[in-house]
């Protein structure tokens, strides 16, 4: 507060370039390199605190949620168009130490993002997570009524709908390519995202009559995908509006120019629409087989836009009804299809569903040491002799009989010093549910998930068998390791009995309906 005839106190006054706020630095020539690293070192000095301890995969999966997930969601909420890709590759290798105690990936960042019934433990990957900042922000700016906040967001969205006369054409698109765009590097970074999700790997004629023209990043020539407001004004906008599906053929010239408005280089256009289309699409439109290539990346699309509305995983739900979390959910953790599934189908030569693979509770299990092992096995994470082979770091024989090759269903059922260990956990099954269980490979291997028992009595049956998978691979690693002798089916079991002294009492009580735990 200033009086006449007096000067402030204070007089050295300092111009800076950049302000702090909230943890926010604003001015000009910010460091964002510098800023990201900081945060990187914050939470790498806790995660390295943990490393020491014996934690589970569960364990260490809350604790990156909690110190490096938690703690990057808002600088990636300001920042997300200027994430350091230093600070990502070095939070990767973090999380990968961290997770595998500074070995490779035993399971890839694909697998471990999955859902629970897919077999993954719903890990997020980086990427994704700010991928999904970002599309939650367009969603955000596009159904939210206009305000201060995202007038301009608006503003960008719809800037060339006039041009296109389509209302929404930027967020219908699947590539920006090809467009002189002009609008911030925010809203580029961020609708690239949005693509991301929005494409469809089209397999039917219909998804392929469908398709738009315009923006299609399929549809391309030399590289670049096509951009006509002519046709898209004219009502040509998507491929069944110039493929006449009668004759299986495209359509006649004649329509084309009476349908097009501005007729200039309307033949060049034509051309170029028809050489941009895939020679698959073609062959799917003329009823010629196609081969089917699975598991690809854009074969589930996860978002399918309207002005009104949005589809997520097929169901069709209102902005207003919308949940964050849905939209966060359904991109963090998808529900594709690990390779493991036909692995184990064509082991079993068996078509085998995920819930048949994926059938064992984790809230059944005493140790969660155990359920983690099964879950490797199932994921074929397991450094089996034969596996280290293919690395060149073992003959590939089994260690326990010393004949023949050392495969996970040779290990655990087929090796000829453990298959009369499972006709001993039979009876002992028998014994303590009084149901007589035939464990063949694919029981043993993947759990029992005979329907016709009680599910009570499965998981407790399931529980023997996966604690008996641990026993044996325990005693194999003592012979390889500890260079103790092989042993029989005879003496493995009897290691077993003592090891199920330990868990005796909780036995009994898994007779009562069972709680998570």
């Amino acid at each position: 507060m200033y009086w006449k005839n007096k000067s402030p106190s204070f007089k050295k006054i300092k111009w800076v370039n950049n302000a702090n706020g909230l943890g926010v630095q604003f001015g000009f020539n910010i460091n964002y390199e510098e800023i990201w690293m900081k945060k990187f070192a914050k939470f790498k000095n806790k995660i390295d605190k943990w490393k020491n301890r014996d934690l589970t995969i569960e364990g260490k999966k809350l604790l990156i949620n909690s110190y490096i997930v938690s703690s990057v969601s808002y600088l990636i909420d300001v920042y997300s168009a200027n994430v350091s890709a230093e600070f990502v590759k070095h939070t990767k290798e973090l999380i990968r130490d961290f997770l595998f105690n500074g070995k490779c990936w035993k399971i890839s960042q694909t697998n471990l993002a999955l859902r629970r019934c897919h077999g993954g433990i719903e890990l997020p990957d980086l990427d994704n997570f700010i991928r999904c900042k970002r599309i939650k922000w367009i969603i955000r700016v596009h159904f939210s009524k206009l305000s201060i906040w995202n007038a301009y967001g608006k503003y960008c969205l719809s800037k060339y709908d006039s041009k296109f006369g389509m209302k929404d054409f930027v967020m219908k698109c699947t590539t920006l390519n090809g467009l002189n765009v002009n609008i911030p590097e925010f809203y580029r970074v961020c609708l690239n995202d949005w693509y991301s999700i929005t494409r469809k790997e089209c397999k039917t004629k219909d998804d392929i009559l469908n398709q738009m023209i315009c923006g299609n990043f399929r549809i391309k020539t030399k590289g670049t995908s096509l951009f006509y407001p002519n046709w898209v004004k004219s009502n040509l906008v998507k491929i069944c509006d110039i493929w006449d599906e009668n004759i299986q053929q495209w359509k006649k010239g004649d329509f084309i120019f009476n349908n097009l408005t501005d007729k200039r280089n309307w033949l060049a256009e034509y051309n170029r629409i028809k050489a941009g289309i895939p020679q698959k699409w073609k062959d799917v439109l003329c009823d010629i087989p196609v081969e089917d290539r699975q598991n690809q990346l854009l074969n589930t699309q996860i978002i399918h836009f309207s002005s009104e509305s949005l589809t997520i995983n097929g169901k069709e739900k209102l902005y207003s009804k919308l949940k964050q979390k849905d939209i966060m959910f359904s991109c963090l953790y998808p529900t594709d299809i690990p390779k493991c599934a036909a692995v184990w189908s064509n082991a079993f030569e068996e078509d085998l569903k995920l819930s048949d693979i994926f059938s064992v509770k984790k809230s059944v299990l005493h140790e969660r040491k155990c359920y983690y092992f099964h879950w490797k096995v199932l994921h074929s994470a397991v450094f089996t002799e034969r596996k280290l082979q293919r690395m060149h770091k073992s003959n590939g024989i089994c260690k326990i009989c010393n004949s023949d090759v050392e495969s996970i269903c040779h290990l655990l059922y087929n090796c000829e010093r453990t298959c009369n260990f499972w006709d001993d956990v039979e009876n002992l099954i028998a014994l303590v549910t009084n149901i007589n269980v035939i464990l063949d490979a694919k029981s043993v291997i993947l759990g029992l998930s005979n329907e016709d028992i009680n599910n009570n009595i499965k998981d407790i049956c399931n529980m023997i068998i996966i604690r008996g998978k641990w026993i044996i691979w325990k005693e194999r690693n003592n012979v390889k390791y500890g260079n103790k002798q092989r042993l029989t089916s005879e003496a493995i079991f009897d290691i077993f009995l003592k090891d199920c002294k330990n868990f005796s009492s909780f036995l009994i009580s898994s007779m009562q309906p069972l709680k998570p735990i």
